[in-house]
């Protein structure tokens, strides 16, 4: 249990689990993100097809193919070049071809759902967008090690597994409700995790739930991680609400919380540059070994 004094003075008694934490934000947060982008339909053009059955497909140069509402197709899926675009209208269970695939688009309005990994080395640019009221559910992204991949998610997107992005320019904008039932890590400077304003990420990972070495991590929404967020790397700014069992902050890296922050267990800064413009409740111990944390004029509050 944590006390919370605020600048104020006035006393705060803050009890909350990070997993009913993580689940009430999913709830709060599925109606909010919905407006921020508009739904797009999908039709067939050109030399593209309409999908169903199995077989695998390779979307021709300038055309869309699609799945449409009612279909199911369960076939994978390989790109010809940057002008072929997929369109999930009904329900895809397939996967991309892991490698290095070509460049495409991936518009996502109905349902995919697949329970493997999707491994990349290289290849694109791939995007991927998610719209409103679509759901995209898969293992995780095991390894993008090269390449460059969009993901535009404004409905919602599940990783049942683990994910790790070690190369590649990879980008996540985050407007809808992700779920990630596994454990997230990057070691890239060119991965951006960007979390907007109304969107939900909750990580419900073992162990360093979120850990990573490189990396831009921007959360203006909502961010939950069910156990330890760590990293020694990368950079992290928290511009709404960030909750996490333990935090651990070592070597490199830069953390600004310039909102609130609550850790339900200890918070262990032996970084540099951290910086605290919000509010932080520590529910267990603050550990500060020998490098700088800077308050600004605001709340570090500990049990």
């Amino acid at each position: 249990m944590a006390f919370l004094l605020n600048n104020s003075g006035y006393g705060v008694i803050h009890r909350l689990s990070t997993v009913g934490l993580c689940l009430a934000l999913i709830l709060l947060s599925y109606h909010s993100a919905k407006g921020q982008c508009a739904p797009s339909g999908c039709s067939t053009s050109g030399t593209g097809s309409s999908l169903s059955g199995g077989g695998n497909h390779t979307v021709p140069n300038a055309s869309t193919s699609i799945v449409a509402t009612g279909n199911t197709w369960s076939g994978n899926l390989a790109f010809t070049n940057s002008t072929s675009t997929f369109c999930v209208d009904g329900t895809w269970t397939g996967k991309m071809t892991n490698g290095t695939p070509s460049a495409g688009t991936i518009n996502v309005n109905g349902t995919v759902t697949n329970a493997t990994n999707w491994s990349f080395s290289g290849g694109g640019p791939v995007n991927i967008n998610i719209r409103p009221g679509a759901t995209f559910t898969i293992n995780g992204f095991s390894s993008i090690s090269g390449g460059t991949y969009n993901i535009v998610n404004c409905g919602t997107l599940v990783l049942t597994g683990n994910s790790s992005i070690t190369g590649g320019t990879v980008r996540i904008d985050n407007y809808g409700s992700i779920e990630i039932h596994g454990t997230f890590s990057s070691s890239t400077s060119g991965f951006t995790f960007d979390n907007k304003a109304g969107g939900s990420v909750a990580i419900f990972g073992t162990g360093n739930a979120l850990s990573f070495s490189a990396g831009t991590y921007i959360n203006s929404g909502d961010l939950c991680v069910s156990n330890d967020l760590s990293f020694n790397g990368g950079s992290l700014v928290n511009h709404a609400c960030l909750g996490v069992n333990n935090f651990n902050s070592s070597s490199a890296g830069s953390f600004i919380n310039n909102s609130m922050l609550s850790v339900l267990g200890n918070f262990t800064n032996s970084g540099s540059g951290q910086q605290n413009n919000g509010t932080i409740i520590i529910g267990g111990n603050f550990t500060n070994s020998g490098a700088s944390f800077t308050l600004g004029d605001k709340s570090l509050i500990t049990s």
